[in-house]
């Protein structure tokens, strides 16, 4: 009969320094791990939203008050996963959106695959992770209640998207454009 949140609770007791929540995919598991975090335990967890901003909202929608989601939060990471070139048939190519590259800084080159025994035809071979984090504290903002207002703390701060980490990744030869602009919702 033992829920979640009764299992969280007594680990609280235990005084422990860093807890692991596999998913807070309700209020009770968010509140536990707000109350955690504001009593000085490090918290990580996973919370599936489509941007590192959206994690904010998603708190707030899920019932935490934005006065206790500012002061629990250190930093946010998302992931998402992407095809590998093959690097048995891997070709320098230039990229549809030159502009895109241009404005994140990078010299407007791409690669693919062209497919060969090794990835049985397909250019691809294995994933890799595209990352955006966002570093919340220590300086949070007050106002965090719209995205409008997260996405200025966003810029304020240079979070690196995943669009401009995913581009990286194309220049360096490990992935496509495509496939950056496909999970990246461009």
């Amino acid at each position: 009969n033992k829920t979640f949140e009764v299992c969280l609770r007594a680990l609280l007791r235990q005084d422990p320094d860093n807890i692991m929540v596999g998913e807070m995919r309700d209020l009770e598991t968010a509140k536990m791990a707000v109350r955690a975090a504001l009593t000085g335990h490090l918290v990580l967890s996973t919370l599936h939203t489509n941007s590192t901003a959206e994690t904010i909202t998603r708190l707030m929608d899920m019932g935490i008050e934005s006065y206790l989601v500012a002061p629990t939060l250190l930093g946010i990471m998302g992931q998402r996963l992407v095809r590998r070139i093959c690097n048995g048939c891997r070709e320098e190519t230039s990229p549809q959106n030159a502009e895109l590259f241009i404005a994140a800084g990078l010299d407007p080159i791409a690669y693919q695959g062209t497919g060969c025994g090794e990835c049985f035809n397909t250019g691809y071979k294995g994933r890799i992770g595209i990352y955006e984090y966002f570093p919340v504290a220590p300086a949070f903002v007050p106002d965090i209640s719209s995205m409008e207002a997260i996405g200025k703390l966003q810029q304020k701060r240079e979070v690196i998207s995943f669009l401009n980490y995913g581009l990286r990744k194309v220049s360096q030869g490990l992935t496509t454009e495509s496939e950056v602009l496909e999970n990246t919702a461009i």
